[in-house]
């Protein structure tokens, strides 16, 4: 039963048939459509009109078509296992496990009731369209040392304007000099010591510049390892000058957390608020 499956059985008839024909008989396969084992044996068929006589030549055919289909099928069956097996590790480096600091539901964040205390780092996840940027204007006029991480220049430039920064490449403002913004790729040309007395560090869409960060094109002459660890002194400023750290993104992920959690100075709070 399911002969065209079993490589012993398969082995069996080839040297049964072959003596057959060295004896000079012509051999006929009967043939019922039992590819499997699932299907009937011949004495368990309703009718023996179902069984046809056909050649060696044409049950070969059958078998190799068989074993082709079922090396599909395997390929299929790990191709499947490999994505859910992906999946299953996005959905963990995705998906917040970490219990929040607070929980808030607004659609108007407000970021001065939220950032109480300095030494801390803040995330903050909150939907799109809860006015992440306007909320951070009235923050941002209440500091007197301010570095801010961006992923593209034009995003970062903009929202610079908006909550009242200076751009890195804006020279006609050096009233502001200690307030900017930049991407990260340049973050290594601001001396941590802008933060050590009571700074604010701030990286909007923070999953994005995390990325930017670890992707091929934040790797120019090789000074990934710089801005990661600019990243690193940044925080540790800010922190032990007084001041704290706010990363905002409507995509915050526990990988993004993870990855605070480990920057973060020792006895460093790292509060989670998710709106």
């Amino acid at each position: 039963s399911g002969a065209v499956t079993n490589p012993n059985v398969l082995s069996a008839y080839k040297r049964s048939w072959e003596l057959f024909n060295q004896l000079g008989y012509q051999v006929k396969v009967a043939w019922w459509g039992q590819v499997t084992k699932d299907k009937p044996d011949v004495d368990e068929l309703d009718s023996l009109e179902a069984i046809e006589f056909i050649t060696p030549k044409y049950f070969w055919d059958i078998v190799n078509h068989t074993r082709q289909q079922a090396e599909r099928d395997e390929q299929l069956r790990q191709e499947r296992l490999k994505r859910e097996a992906e999946d299953a590790i996005y959905e963990k480096l995705t998906t917040i496990q970490e219990k929040p600091w607070k929980v808030i539901n607004t659609d108007k964040i407000n970021l001065e009731e939220l950032l109480t205390e300095p030494g801390a780092i803040y995330i903050v996840s909150s939907a799109k369209a809860t006015h992440k940027t306007n909320a951070l204007i009235p923050v941002m006029a209440d500091q007197n040392r301010v570095l801010a991480w961006f992923n593209r220049v034009a995003l970062g430039r903009e929202e610079c304007k908006r909550i009242g920064l200076t751009w890195k490449d804006n020279a006609s403002s050096y009233s502001n000099k200690n307030k900017r913004g930049f991407c990260a790729d340049s973050a290594f040309q601001f001396d941590p010591k802008i933060l050590s007395d009571k700074g604010f560090l701030l990286c909007d869409e923070c999953d994005q510049v995390f990325a930017h960060m670890f992707g091929s094109t934040c790797n120019k002459d090789g000074k990934r390892p710089l801005i990661l660890a600019t990243l690193e002194a940044h925080i540790d400023a800010a922190i032990h000058g007084g001041g704290m750290a706010l990363f905002m993104s409507a995509d915050v992920t526990q990988r993004d957390i993870d990855y605070l959690k480990a920057l973060a100075p020792e006895g460093c709070p790292v509060r989670l608020i998710i709106n």
